[in-house]
C-alpha cells in the first residue's frame, strides 16, 4: 500500500502495520458500536424508568392533594349545615369550642377548625407541633379584641394561657374576606399565620340564616408544612426533589428541608419565597428551567415533561397543574437527576472499556507474532534493497527460503550494474541542470530589478517634466498678463482722476479698474498654482495651525457665516507645508462663502483614522495605515451631480465672473503633493462636505512638533 506525502513522494506503509492495524480498527469499530448501542439502550431504559417514576410520583402527589384539599371543604359543609339547622349555636362560643375540638380529634389532616362571626369574634380549635399538642383560641366576649390562645389537655380543658394578641378582628382576615366576597366556598390565598408560625391556606364558607343574613364564616386551616412533610417522605430516586408552587411562582410546599417563607429579620415583615429563591439548588434550577421553557408559569396548561441541565448534568422534570372547584390552581413539579439511574450504565461502560482494551492487547500480540513469522524474509530483502540504494552493491543477499523473495533478490542483482550506471549518469546530468537553472534564475532577478528601476526613473522624469512644463507655461502667461493688467489699472486710475471727465466715462473707468484688479488676483492665483510643486514640509500639529487660520477667517468672512472647529483628544500630526495647509483651509472657506450667499455654517472637523488592509483592498483610494482627515462641511446650496466630477479641474467654475476656477484645483493639487486624497459629497439644497486625507505621523514620532 502506497500513500502520498505532502511533498508528493511515495510513502510506504510497513507490513506489520498492514497486518495489525486493520484487525485492531475492525475490533475497535465492532466493540465500540456494541458499546454505543448498549449505552444508547441504557439511556432509553433510563428515560423510560425516569418517565414512569415521575408519572408515578406525580400521581401519588396529586392523589394526596385531592384528599388533602377536599377534606376541609367537606368539614365546612357539615359545620355550615349544623349552624343553619340550629344544631350549633353561633352565639355560644363554648359549645362551638367543644364541637371543633371533637372534629380535630377525628380529622387528623387539618390543622385548625374555627368560626368568625360578624362582630369580629373568633373561636378556634387546633393542633400544632411535632407532638400534636392541642390548643383553643377565643376572643374576649366573642367580639373583636384580645386574641387568647390556651393549651388544652386530652379532655379538652384549658390548662395554660399560651399567648395574648390585642386588637384581633376576624372580619379583616383573608379567610373571612375571601369567603364573604365570593359568597360561596372558596380558598384563601396562602398566608403566613397571625402568630408567624407557619404558612397556611384556609378553606372558608360563609354561613347564612334562613333569611340569607350573614352569620359568619366557618373556616379550616391546613398547614402547607403537612404537604412538605408528605413530599419529604416520598422516595424520588436517590436525590430527586418535588415541590408545589402557585402560578405566581411562590412556594407552597417543598421536599427540601427548608421553610417556604423568610425568617424574621428585625422590623422587616416575613414574606413568602419564590421557587427561584429556594435554598435547594435543584429546586432553584428547576423553577428557572420552567420559566425558560414556557415563558411564564401561567403557560403550563397540561402535564409536561422535558429535560434540562445543571452544570452539565441532565435532569428529568415533570410539571402537572393541580386545580379544584374552589380556586386552587397550583403546579406540582418533580425533578429527578439522570445520575440517579446511570450508576449501573457507567459500570457497564467501564467493563466494556476493559474488554476493548484486553481484546486490543490480544489482537496486537497475535498480530505481532504473525507479522514476525511472515516478514522476516521481507525484512532481509528490505535491508538488502536499502544497501543497494546506498550504493553498497556487495551487500545484496541472494539466499532466502521463500522462493518469491529469492527471485526478487536475483532480479535486484541482475539490475544492479545497470542501475548503478544509470544513477551515475543521472547524477551528472542533474548537477549540470542545477548550475544552468541557478545562472538563469540570477539573470532573471537582475533583469527584473533593472526593469523596475527603469520604470521608476521614467515615471519620475515624466512627472518632473510635466510639472516643469505646466509651471513654466503658467508662470510665463501670468507674467505677461500681469504687466498688461498693471498698465490697464494704472491707466484706468489716472483717467478716473481727471476733473472734467464725463460721468459715464468715469463710471466705465471705475468698472475697468475693478475688472482689472479682479484679473490681477486671477493672475496671482495662476502664479501660486505654477509654484505649487515647491513645498517646505515640516512636522505639524494641525490643531494650532487650523485654529490660527480659522481665527483669521472669522474676521474676513461675512458676519452671517458661522465657522467652527471640532476635534477630539487624539494627536493630529502630519508632515506638511504649513503655508499650503492654510491655503487649503482658506480656499475651502471661500468656496463655502460663495455657496452660502445668505449666510450659514461652516464646520471643520479633525479626526484620526486607521485604514485596515482589508478596507484598502476593497476599492478605496486610501492606502492602509494611519491618516489624519480634515472634514469641511457647509450648509450651502450644494453642487449638482452633473457638475461634481469637474470641480477640481483648473479654470472650471460655476461662479463667473467672480470665480477663477483655481481654488478647488489648488486644494486638490496641494493634497496630492502631500501624498493625500480628497473626497467630496454634496446634496443640492443641503450643503457640501469635503474630506481631506493626509498621511499621519506615528504617535511615537510626535514628541516635539512645530506648528510652522
Amino acid at each position: 500500500m502506497v500513500l502520498r506525502s505532502r511533498s508528493g513522494s511515495a510513502r510506504k506503509i510497513p507490513l506489520r502495520t498492514v497486518l495489525i492495524v486493520p484487525f485492531v480498527i475492525q475490533l475497535i469499530c465492532v466493540v465500540g458500536l456494541v458499546g454505543y448501542l448498549s449505552f444508547r439502550n441504557g439511556q432509553r431504559a433510563v428515560n423510560d424508568v425516569a418517565y414512569k417514576l415521575r408519572s408515578e410520583i406525580t400521581a401519588r402527589i396529586r392523589e394526596h392533594l385531592d384528599v388533602f384539599l377536599a377534606t376541609p371543604h367537606r368539614i365546612n359543609q357539615i359545620n355550615a349545615r349544623a349552624i343553619r339547622q340550629g344544631l350549633l349555636d353561633v352565639n355560644d362560643p363554648t359549645a362551638m369550642e367543644d364541637y371543633f375540638q371533637e372534629q380535630i380529634q377525628v380529622f387528623d389532616s387539618v390543622t385548625s377548625i374555627y368560626f368568625g362571626n360578624t362582630a369580629g369574634g373568633l373561636v378556634n380549635a387546633g393542633r400544632e407541633g411535632v407532638d400534636d399538642s392541642r390548643y383553643i383560641i377565643v376572643t374576649d366576649g366573642f367580639v373583636e379584641g384580645a386574641f387568647n390562645k390556651y393549651a388544652v389537655d386530652a379532655a379538652g380543658d384549658r390548662v395554660a394561657l399560651l399567648a395574648t394578641i390585642p386588637d384581633f378582628d376576624a372580619r379583616t382576615r383573608p379567610w373571612y374576606t375571601s369567603a364573604v366576597e365570593k359568597a360561596d366556598a372558596t380558598w384563601s390565598d396562602p398566608y403566613i399565620l397571625f402568630t408567624e408560625q407557619g404558612l397556611a391556606v384556609a378553606a372558608s364558607r360563609p354561613v347564612y340564616d334562613d333569611r340569607e343574613n350573614l352569620l359568619g364564616v366557618v373556616s379550616i386551616d391546613i398547614f402547607t408544612s403537612h404537604l412538605s412533610n408528605f413530599l419529604r417522605e416520598l422516595k424520588i430516586g436517590k436525590t430527586g426533589q418535588s415541590f408545589v408552587i402557585e402560578r405566581s411562582g411562590l412556594l407552597i410546599a417543598s421536599s427540601a428541608d427548608e421553610e417556604v417563607f423568610s425568617e424574621p429579620d428585625g422590623d422587616a415583615a416575613q414574606r413568602r419565597l419564590a421557587a427561584t429563591e429556594s435554598s435547594d439548588p435543584m429546586i432553584r434550577h428547576a423553577a428557572a428551567a420552567l420559566l425558560q421553557q414556557f415563558g411564564s408559569y401561567d403557560a403550563v396548561t397540561g402535564e409536561q415533561q422535558f429535560e434540562f441541565e445543571i452544570e452539565g448534568a441532565r435532569q428529568f422534570l415533570q410539571v402537572s397543574p393541580m386545580q379544584d372547584a374552589y380556586g386552587i390552581d397550583w403546579l406540582v413539579v418533580v425533578v429527578i437527576p439522570e445520575s440517579d439511574f446511570m450508576a449501573q450504565i457507567h459500570a457497564n461502560n467501564r467493563a466494556t472499556a476493559l474488554v476493548i482494551l484486553a481484546a486490543l492487547l490480544i489482537v496486537a500480540a497475535v498480530g505481532v507474532i504473525t507479522e514476525r513469522l511472515i516478514t522476516q524474509s521481507i525484512l532481509r530483502l528490505n535491508t538488502s534493497a536499502q544497501a543497494l540504494a546506498m550504493g553498497k552493491w556487495e551487500q545484496v543477499n541472494t539466499v532466502d527460503w521463500i522462493d518469491e523473495i529469492s527471485m526478487v533478490t536475483r532480479s535486484f542483482n541482475s539490475m544492479a550494474k545497470q542501475l548503478k550506471q544509470t544513477l551515475e549518469d543521472l547524477t551528472a546530468e542533474i548537477a549540470q541542470r542545477k548550475q544552468v537553472e541557478a545562472a538563469l534564475k540570477e539573470s532573471n532577478l537582475r533583469l527584473e530589478k533593472t526593469l523596475t528601476e527603469l520604470e521608476k526613473m521614467q515615471e519620475a522624469m515624466m512627472q518632473q517634466e510635466r510639472l516643469a512644463a505646466v509651471g513654466q507655461l503658467a508662470a510665463g502667461i501670468a507674467h505677461d498678463f500681469n504687466n498688461i493688467m498693471a498698465s490697464i489699472v494704472l491707466y484706468a486710475q489716472m483717467t478716473a482722476r481727471v476733473d472734467d471727465l464725463p460721468a459715464v466715462v468715469r463710471e466705465r473707468m471705475v468698472a475697468i479698474n475693478q475688472q482689472a484688479q479682479h484679473a490681477t488676483k486671477l493672475i496671482q492665483q495662476i502664479l501660486d498654482f505654477s509654484r505649487r510643486a515647491v513645498l517646505d514640509r515640516q512636522q505639524l500639529d494641525l490643531i494650532p495651525v487650523l485654529e490660527e487660520q480659522i481665527g483669521l477667517l472669522r474676521h474676513t468672512l461675512p458676519e452671517n457665516i458661522e465657522i467652527v472647529l471640532d476635534h477630539g483628544a487624539d494627536v493630529y500630526s502630519i508632515k506638511a507645508d504649513p503655508t499650503r495647509i492654510k491655503q487649503v483651509i482658506t480656499n475651502l472657506a471661500i468656496n463655502a462663502r460663495d455657496a452660502m450667499p445668505d449666510g450659514g455654517r461652516l464646520r471643520f472637523l479633525l479626526a484620526r483614522v486607521e485604514v485596515e488592509p482589508e478596507a484598502a483592498t476593497s476599492g478605496s483610494l486610501v492606502e492602509p495605515g494611519p491618516w489624519v482627515k480634515i472634514v469641511a462641511s457647509d450648509t450651502g446650496q450644494g453642487i449638482p451631480s452633473d457638475v461634481l466630477p469637474y470641480i477640481f479641474e483648473p479654470f472650471f467654475t460655476t461662479k463667473a465672473p467672480r470665480g477663477s476656477g483655481l481654488g478647488l484645483a489648488q486644494v486638490y493639487g496641494i493634497v496630492a503633493q502631500h501624498g493625500g486624497h480628497i473626497d467630496v459629497e454634496s446634496q443640492v439644497g443641503a450643503g457640501t462636505t469635503f474630506t481631506l486625507y493626509f498621511p499621519a505621523l506615528p504617535v511615537a514620532e510626535d514628541l516635539s512638533l512645530s506648528a510652522f
